[in-house]
């Protein structure tokens, strides 16, 4: 296959394939996930050759939206470069829409585990029996907790005293996984 060609498959300009090949640019992973379809491989052979894969676990679905039973189970593992995932501890699926357009329905979330988040950090919150992924928000002045959601449908979620709640983790990262 020429160089046009795969350019035209993967629809991007021949420039863009250029600036890849020669890094001058940063590939980005949807665009690595086209090429990996076309040659039918896996996208982690892309970087076999320099051993320096991270394997994390790909850990249940998360919610978001109006929440999902939280359960631990690992569903499988994913192999990427050291660079994409060198601060992720576990991957998950979202499950939803709440966090359009960010995160699409059905991404893969790059999670660090951490119990500590900034106002404005997108998460992974554990809540009475089910998770979530929204965003963090804490008043400073009443200590009061809010998860809300980027897409305006949804209705934001005020942590109450007697709430099961605590953070799993950060969202360090996300693509689409159903490529």
């Amino acid at each position: 296959i020429t160089q046009d060609e795969l350019a035209e498959k993967i629809e991007i300009s021949k420039q863009a394939l250029f600036n890849y090949e020669n890094n001058k640019r940063q590939i980005p992973i949807d665009t690595l996930s086209r090429i990996a379809k076309i040659f039918k491989i896996h996208i982690s052979d892309f970087f076999i050759e320099n051993n320096t894969l991270k394997k994390i676990p790909i850990i249940s679905k998360v919610s978001a939206g109006l929440g999902t039973f939280g359960i631990d189970d690992i569903l499988d593992w994913l192999k990427l470069p050291v660079n994409i995932a060198k601060k992720a501890d576990f991957a998950t699926l979202i499950d939803g829409d709440s966090m359009e357009p960010k995160i699409e329905d059905g991404s893969l979330v790059l999670v660090r585990q951490n119990s500590i988040l900034d106002n404005g950090d997108i998460g992974i919150f554990y809540l009475n029996e089910e998770v979530f992924c929204k965003k963090f928000s804490k008043d400073p002045f009443t200590n009061i907790i809010t998860l809300k959601s980027l897409n305006k449908d949804y209705k934001p979620i005020t942590i109450k005293e007697n709430d099961d709640f605590r953070v799993i983790g950060k969202v360090v990262g996300a693509f689409d996984y159903n490529i």
